[in-house]
């Protein structure tokens, strides 16, 4: 983290909220886009510069919804081989 960022937590908290209130309000799986969009105008909002605002929300989608839903369809298949279902 460079310096000034943790000023910045409050914002990006309330940022979060929003933009997942206006995911959760959009009629997408998962508010894809909607959220996204929305979190990166809150992000440069608080004086991210946009190209590094739209990385780390990339970042934060993969960890927060890729990377369960790939681990969940690894976890089915190894049951699946298992016989578990």
């Amino acid at each position: 983290a460079g310096p000034g960022v943790w000023h910045r937590g409050p914002a990006l908290i309330v940022g979060y909220m929003v933009g997942s209130a206006v995911g959760n309000a959009a009629p997408v799986p998962g508010g894809l886009g909607t959220t996204d969009a929305a979190l990166v105008s809150v992000v440069t909002a608080s004086g991210v510069v946009m190209h590094q605002a739209v990385i780390a929300v990339v970042l934060f989608r993969i960890v927060s919804f890729w990377l369960p839903a790939a681990l969940g369809l690894a976890a089915g298949a190894a049951l699946r081989r298992a016989g578990a279902y």
